[in-house]
């Protein structure tokens, strides 16, 4: 390896592979795939890297642990994408608004909306691995075991999860993905990996209540348990970064967007996007 890093310490065993920052760290797994490609690690050099790797910080181009210097330049560093949580209770309009940035607001094709894992019946009008991956129980419960999902839940009687690869990948490449999740799999994933997240609030419950009713999909009995259910989870609104009331939707979606541009000002991600010019605006 390029720097003798000494014994690990017994920090580094514990996290290593979560998706962890703080002012100046990458993300692990990132580097992770990004170092071995670079220097053709072998597998069991991988393995061990990947112990080392935890407590090591940014620094010069490299990463830095005990005055060693691994050097990464060289290496695409490329933006990283960002997990931005979505939570509302039905009929506050999260899914409209979602719709509404992917399709007006994404020319450059940085946004995604993550696709979960679900034992439900396919619906009319959806497509595997577009609205869902639509899977059986048993192939869920196995995925369960695998850890392969961020979060899951049961809701209703079906499986919902969300899969851990699909957005690690799509980070990895910059893309901001978007989790269409409830404020339970919100906690489940902040515990996991860094996030940004929004809550969908209505105006009123009268307007919540009004268009549950107008989507004329449900009876009386099935909108009262939604809206009991609603306000259950509209208490854990605290809980979130952002709050965005829906009572006009351009004005909703609007705010939606200057989140997602102020997240893309943030200084780190200023600091990896703008990496060469910031490199020379400060070099001596």
């Amino acid at each position: 390896m390029a720097a003798d890093v000494g014994d690990a310490p017994a920090a580094s065993y514990e996290y290593f592979d979560r998706l962890e920052y703080d002012s100046g760290r990458f993300f692990i797994r990132h580097l992770l795939l990004k170092f071995a490609a670079f220097t053709s690690l072998s597998i069991q050099e991988f393995s061990a890297f990947r112990i080392w790797l935890s407590p090591f910080r940014a620094q010069d181009g490299g990463l830095c642990y005990n005055q060693n210097t691994v050097s990464l330049k060289g290496t695409d560093m490329a933006q990283q994408g960002t997990l931005y949580i979505i939570s509302s209770p039905s009929g506050a309009g999260k899914s409209s608004l979602l719709n509404a940035l992917l399709t007006q607001h994404n020319s450059a094709g940085k946004m995604q909306l993550s696709v979960s894992h679900t034992t439900r019946a396919t619906r009319p009008g959806e497509e595997h691995g577009v609205h869902y991956h639509f899977v059986k129980v048993e192939e869920f419960k196995a995925l369960i075991e695998r850890g392969d999902f961020l979060e899951w839940a049961e809701v209703f009687g079906n499986y919902y999860g969300t899969s851990r690869a699909a957005i690690e990948a799509c980070l990895a490449q910059g893309i901001d993905v978007f989790l269409d999740i409830d404020w339970q799999g919100a906690r489940q994933i902040r515990e996991q990996m860094p996030t940004k997240s929004i809550f969908i609030l209505p105006p009123s419950r009268e307007e919540l209540e009004r268009r549950l009713i107008g989507r004329g999909q449900d009876s009386a009995e099935v909108i009262k348990g939604r809206m009991e259910k609603a306000i259950a989870e509209m208490v854990h609104y605290d809980e979130y970064d952002y709050v965005i009331i829906n009572e006009d939707f351009e004005q909703a979606l609007f705010q939606l967007r200057a989140v997602i541009e102020c997240q893309r000002l943030e200084l780190r991600q200023q600091q990896q996007a703008q990496q060469n010019l910031l490199q020379q605006l400060l070099a001596e």
